[in-house]
């Protein structure tokens, strides 16, 4: 039965540390916060470079993705912003130096570098797609941070509709034209 008492006692040790722990990160997270908020007023409201963090940034929506230019355009704010103010981050991958591929593609480096395809998804007569193991080194992100960021830059950077207008010779003269004239 003692026994019993003291590994109840222990457990509701153990759990009254984590508790504690806890607590004090969340105290330690609020105290950041308002450091935050207090430069962010100094400044008068604007955000600093040093002061913006992924981890701050609350997304609203995806603005646009773009597979082509491999690049994702987020709508958000920062957690600690008072004024409310909009922010957009576009993350796109970033360019192949010519010397970091210079130095992969080295016969003597490929192995070592660990380039190789892991899964082909495509393939017909001729071509096959692969997805590619990469040295990280070689795959970064670059993420551009607009703010504050205006309803006029919203939509710039929002998805797009097009249309296409195949205009014949009657359509032309019937209602362009007569603008022109």
């Amino acid at each position: 039965m003692e026994n019993l008492l003291q590994k109840t006692k222990a457990k509701r040790d153990e759990e009254e540390a984590a508790q504690a722990k806890l607590k004090q990160s969340i105290e330690d997270e609020e105290k950041r916060l308002r450091e935050i908020k207090e430069k962010f007023v100094e400044n008068n409201y604007s955000v600093k470079a040093e002061n913006i963090r992924m981890q701050d940034f609350i997304i609203e929506r995806v603005l646009d993705h773009s597979p082509e230019h491999k690049s994702i355009n987020l709508l958000g704010h920062m957690r600690y912003d008072p004024s409310d103010n909009k922010m957009i981050v576009i993350f796109s991958k970033s360019e192949f130096k010519d010397q970091d591929t210079h130095d992969l593609f080295t016969l003597d480096k490929i192995a070592r570098n660990g380039v190789r395809f892991t899964e082909q998804y495509f393939h017909n007569s001729e071509f096959r797609k692969f997805y590619v193991n990469w040295p990280r080194n070689m795959s970064t992100v670059q993420a551009n941070v607009i703010y504050p960021a205006s309803e006029k830059l919203i939509a710039k950077y929002s998805a797009q509709k097009y249309s296409v207008v195949r205009e014949t010779a009657a359509i032309y003269n019937d209602v362009v034209a007569p603008h022109y004239i």
